[in-house]
């Protein structure tokens, strides 16, 4: 059985995945469905923010350690939260906290690293 460092998980996470269905009419409509709630870590931030130019945007990464098991794939949406975190039935209405993008995951033998990009909200 693999086992996961417990020192690495000090943070839990959402995944959120956008899944598109036709529907009557063949309409297509998105839905967000969340994959899972699990225990992760975060331990690297690298920002990329320019100085001197306001018109530049700047934009944050951070790696994410996520459980062997986790349902993650490239272009999902984590978002993370406190560790004892408690959710209701419907995980998508969380209106704190920011957003990252899944960059492709990178499974070893105790756990799966993915970096995250920073979500700009839509304004």
């Amino acid at each position: 059985m693999r086992r996961t460092p417990d020192h690495l998980f000090d943070r839990q996470c959402i995944i959120l995945r956008e899944s598109t269905t036709k529907g009557e009419y063949n309409r297509t409509s998105k839905d967000t469905i969340a994959t899972g709630l699990y225990d992760c870590g975060v331990r690297r931030l690298k920002s990329n923010l320019s100085e001197g130019n306001p018109n530049n945007e700047g934009s944050a990464t951070m790696k994410v350690y996520l459980p062997y098991d986790a349902d993650i794939i490239t272009g999902d949406l984590v978002q993370l939260l406190p560790k004892g975190y408690e959710y209701g039935a419907n995980l998508t209405t969380i209106e704190e906290g920011q957003s990252y993008e899944a960059t492709p995951p990178y499974p070893l033998p105790s756990h799966i690293e993915v970096e995250l990009i920073m979500v700009e909200e839509e304004a």
